[in-house]
């Protein structure tokens, strides 16, 4: 209702996919206000839907909402997706129709840096500044695949100097809780989300930091953490599917590494093979905060939307 009384001819309207009804009621008010509308997408529906479960991409239900779903994105009068993986998926719905581009997210460059590990005030309040430290931080949602990182913690169990580091809450972190417990994992720890004011402390108690998705999230979903991930200087082991934006960057700039969802065997492998290669990660380390500052600062990806914009 808001939208039609202050939407008027000629402006331009951003509006995000979240939450999944927003959009298309925008969508009318640009349309009987004669404005531009401008579709910025942050989760693709109805896929993401699939991933957990909730839905089979034969049910008539997700057709029929992938079907609406395009007619939006081709309808719209521009979309910017987060990642090339996403760019290709939406242009599929729309049946090539959509006109995208592709802008991302960004790091706090300015806020965020790289810091001594040694001196972390949060390692040592925990009694682990002394550990090689696999960091999970942000949203513990049910799309990530939190579990490979349990297993390969108990695959690991007997390398004490190993710790797995979680700080986050979300709706899949009591799944992983639990499986900690049930398997008595003692090189597992469990934090709740820090304050702002903390982030940069929190992201700097890290030798890897972790990314994780499920199988099947490649171009639904890019998680915005990986670009402050980037900013603090850390190396990135992402478990994503091959294709996905986050392989691609990771490959692209020699990030880190990047193994299958649900390949614990695997992501053990990479985990001591980076431990035991002190001059890789540091190269990771200083690739990752070079291509934050240069490619994902805020500056950046604003001159971005400037242009979009500005071209309108």
């Amino acid at each position: 209702l808001r939208a039609l009384f202050t939407i008027r001819r000629g402006d331009k309207v951003l509006v995000v996919t979240n939450p999944p009804l927003l959009p298309f009621l925008v969508r009318i008010a640009c349309w009987l206000h004669g404005a531009k509308f401008v579709l910025l997408v942050h989760d693709v529906y109805p896929d993401v839907f699939v991933p957990l479960g909730i839905l089979k991409s034969t049910h008539p239900l997700y057709k029929l909402m992938s079907w609406v779903n395009g007619k939006l994105y081709a309808s719209s009068d521009h979309v910017i997706t987060l990642g090339r993986d996403m760019a290709g998926l939406v242009q599929d719905k729309s049946q090539g129709r959509a006109s995208i581009s592709i802008i991302p997210n960004w790091g706090d460059v300015d806020v965020i840096e790289p810091t001594d590990k040694a001196s972390n005030a949060l390692l040592q309040r925990l009694g682990l500044e002394d550990k090689f430290i696999v960091h999970y931080s942000g949203n513990h949602g049910r799309t990530h695949d939190l579990l490979t990182l349990i297993e390969a913690a108990q695959l690991l169990r007997g390398q004490d100097e190993i710790h797995f580091l979680f700080i986050g809450e979300g709706s899949g972190k009591a799944e992983a809780v639990s499986r900690a417990e049930a398997l008595g994992l003692k090189n597992v720890t469990f934090e709740t989300f820090v304050d702002r004011s903390e982030l940069n402390t929190s992201l700097n108690a890290s030798d890897l930091s972790v990314v994780a998705f499920k199988h099947g999230m490649a171009g639904i979903s890019v998680p915005s953490r990986l670009y402050n991930l980037m900013a603090a200087g850390k190396p990135i082991l992402a478990v994503v599917d091959y294709d996905s934006e986050v392989a691609a960057v990771i490959r692209e700039a020699n990030l880190g590494v990047a193994v299958p969802p649900e390949s614990p065997e695997l992501l053990t492998e990479q985990i001591l093979a980076l431990r035991n290669d002190v001059e890789r990660r540091a190269q990771m380390a200083e690739n990752s905060r070079n291509q934050a500052v240069s490619e994902y600062s805020y500056a950046a990806i604003k001159q971005q939307y400037r242009q979009l914009f500005d071209a309108l």
